[in-house]
């Protein structure tokens, strides 16, 4: 048994595609769409590089706006939204 092995891929972005040529670890590939749920391999790569985007997004989002203290309970909010 290999420890890689190449893999030929589509990566679709808004319409546009890319294909490419990656050496990927298959016990890595294998887990990834086990935890995933999904069938392909292309799909747990498109998922990845989705959740790669989102986390750096929220990243630099948090960074901008600093943090806030959200204990607040359900009344404490409906008091401070109706004073707005």
């Amino acid at each position: 048994m290999y420890m890689y092995q190449w893999h030929i891929l589509w990566i679709h972005t808004k319409g546009s595609a890319m294909k490419t040529t990656v050496v990927i670890d298959e016990q890595l590939m294998k887990a990834a769409m086990k935890a995933a749920g999904v069938k392909t391999r292309r799909q747990a790569i498109e998922l990845g590089l989705k959740e790669l985007v989102r986390r750096k997004n929220l990243a630099e989002l948090r960074a901008e706006l600093g943090t806030y203290d959200l204990t607040l309970d359900i009344e404490e909010l409906k008091r401070l939204r109706s004073a707005s």
